[in-house]
């Protein structure tokens, strides 16, 4: 387990459970992107690049857990904060979706750098007590607020008005809406969202529809705030050696998406197997799956192509990041399948719709890919030509992914001054203090993976997972 797939002497790979921690993350990484798991047992995994379980292999499959685990468990924030309170980031954490995890944990690193010592993860069930005596509660990006689905709403409602009736400041960071249009959840988000120390927005769009059809005039323009993640999480961008290959390395990260309900089941599946098999006559192929929503379909994809199949969520935020790294195109109709290949500098092409999420984030943020944009229907049509996207397809414009990182980090700074300032809290200061002085942020260092010991301790979390 010295080595990984990266050069023409690593064809096979043969992984020690009980040595993970010495093989590293990367290493692990760069397996499990470039290979696939042949052969396992109680102690080994054995991976080559090449080949194809055909049919897929649920008893090796069974055995790449402990490796997924392991995975997960690294991508983390530095324990070393400067002392403070404790931060809770209510999200869409560990819920099968790589970009909501992605998104939670750049929020909970921001927590760190504001000098909370200890951070939540509060999924939308987590246990509301977790908010009691909390310095902060966060509601940590990404596209949950819409209203079709009533729990929905109560998922993201709840931490906040729990917060407020504890007297805990809380705020809002990088969120984006997927449809608030019933005068209920106008009403809902509203009343949750009025006493919010910051709020701020991914697009135009969601800043309007905040601003305008919910009554919150103080909503800001801000980014998702997994453009910050080179800045808060710097090692997970290291560069990355590309495996020699015969042929460019397609990534295709196709999925249902909440617009889009129809292009899903059947219709999905056509709609990939159709670009797949354009695309492949010129890239070697790896489907890349950012949420369980797509599991059956993309499965079923990977069994007729004979290509393999990457499960991000399970791999983890870094290890997903690694994957696009190493790509030399990516097809995506992901919103952060987009991120992740613009933070990486791939050439991406994008299959939206101009209204979609996807597609405001092309036009409004990332205009150097308006070229690379094909709108897909949910009838999956009009079909995708592989190499008419391929030919489209090019790396987002650095000054515009500079942008979005900074407007994402202009949100925690806003947040940093509110949480040093009494009046923005709602809180009346003492006319005889004075308005502390702004903290600057406090840098999170790099993490180092410990030594290998013979029966490795999992890993310190910086956070506790509600």
């Amino acid at each position: 387990a010295a080595t990984a797939p990266g050069g023409a002497e690593a064809e096979t790979v043969i992984v020690h459970k009980g040595m993970l921690r010495a093989l590293g993350w990367r290493r692990l990484a760069a397996t499990l992107t470039a290979a696939t798991a042949v052969m396992a047992n109680d102690v080994f995994v054995i991976f080559r690049r090449g080949a194809v379980q055909s049919p897929p292999d649920g008893g090796i499959n069974a055995h790449l857990a402990p490796l997924l685990a392991f995975c997960r468990q690294w991508q983390s924030v530095s324990d070393t904060a400067a002392p403070g309170g404790r931060a809770v980031i209510a999200s869409a954490w560990n819920l099968g979706n790589c970009g909501d995890d992605a998104v939670s944990l750049a929020a909970a690193a921001m927590c760190r750098r504001l000098g909370f010592k200890e951070v939540t993860l509060l999924g939308p069930s987590g246990p509301l007590e977790r908010i009691e005596g909390a310095g902060l509660v966060l509601l940590g990006g990404g596209g949950t607020l819409y209203d079709s689905d009533i729990q929905n709403v109560a998922n993201y409602t709840a931490p906040l008005r729990f917060a407020a009736a504890c007297g805990v400041p809380f705020a809002a960071l990088g969120v984006g809406t997927q449809g608030i249009r019933s005068p209920f959840g106008r009403a809902a988000y509203h009343e949750a969202l009025a006493g919010a120390a910051v709020i701020t927005a991914r697009d135009g769009t969601d800043v309007s529809v905040l601003r305008d059809a919910c009554d919150l005039p103080s909503t800001e323009a801000g980014a998702d705030l997994a453009f910050a993640l080179p800045e808060l999480e710097p090692h997970w961008f290291a560069p990355v050696p590309r495996p020699s290959r015969a042929r460019p390395l397609a990534l295709l990260s196709i999925g249902y998406t909440r617009e889009t309900p129809g292009l899903q089941g059947e219709t999905l599946l056509r709609s990939i197997l159709g670009l797949a098999r354009s695309i492949g006559q010129t890239h070697e192929l790896l489907l890349a799956r950012h949420s369980t929503d797509d599991a059956a379909v993309h499965a079923e994809a990977a069994r007729i192509l004979g290509i393999r199949d990457l499960d991000l969520a399970a791999l983890g935020v870094p290890m997903a990041i690694t994957a696009y790294a190493q790509a030399d195109l990516v097809v995506t109709s992901r919103y952060h399948g987009a991120i992740f290949a613009a933070l990486t500098g791939v050439p991406v092409a994008v299959v939206c719709n101009a209204t979609a999420k996807l597609g405001r984030l092309v036009n409004q943020a990332l205009p150097s890919l308006s070229p690379a944009m094909t709108p897909l229907d949910e009838s999956g049509s009009p079909l995708l030509d592989g190499q008419e996207l391929a030919r489209q397809a090019r790396p987002a414009a650095p000054a515009e992914v500079a942008a979005q990182r900074n407007a994402a980090q202009a949100g925690e700074a806003r947040l940093a001054s509110a949480l040093q300032t009494p009046r923005a809290l709602g809180i009346a200061p003492a006319r005889a203090t004075p308005t502390p002085a702004i903290r600057p942020p406090v840098t999170v260092p790099v993490s180092s993976i410990p030594a290998a010991t013979p029966t490795p301790p999992a890993p310190p979390q910086p956070w506790h997972p509600a």
